[in-house]
């Protein structure tokens, strides 16, 4: 292989290839990084940690007493139950509004959904 530096400071190798038997030139430009020597290692400023906000969370027995309270009301509802719930608070509602005539299934429907929320909550 021949090396040959140009005028621009480029450096260029010639190479024959055995297989075909062809020059193939390689240019390769000079500059001050190819002869600059290894830098030595960076120093950085650890990171400072970093705080989370302290959570509110609820306490032991707050927390049991929620699951408890799911569990109770998805075990001692049973569908009798339920319906008479829904009947009470269909009641309570149409009672509020003063028993206007034409709001039987609308009352029906919200007390269902609000039933239905408490024990499946």
């Amino acid at each position: 292989m021949a090396t040959t530096q140009t005028s621009t400071g480029k450096k260029s190798a010639s190479r024959t290839t055995p297989a075909t038997g062809t020059k193939k030139t390689l240019t390769k430009k000079a500059t001050a990084s190819s002869t600059r020597k290894p830098a030595g290692k960076k120093i950085t400023q650890p990171a400072s940690p970093k705080k989370k906000p302290a959570k509110a969370t609820p306490s032991r027995q707050q927390t049991n007493a929620k699951r408890v309270e799911k569990a109770v009301a998805k075990i001692l509802v049973s569908p009798e139950q339920r319906y008479q719930m829904i009947a009470a608070e269909a009641y309570l509602l149409a009672e509020s509004r003063g028993f206007v005539s034409g709001h039987a299934l609308d009352d029906w429907i919200a007390a269902e959904a609000k039933i239905d929320a408490m024990i499946n909550a």
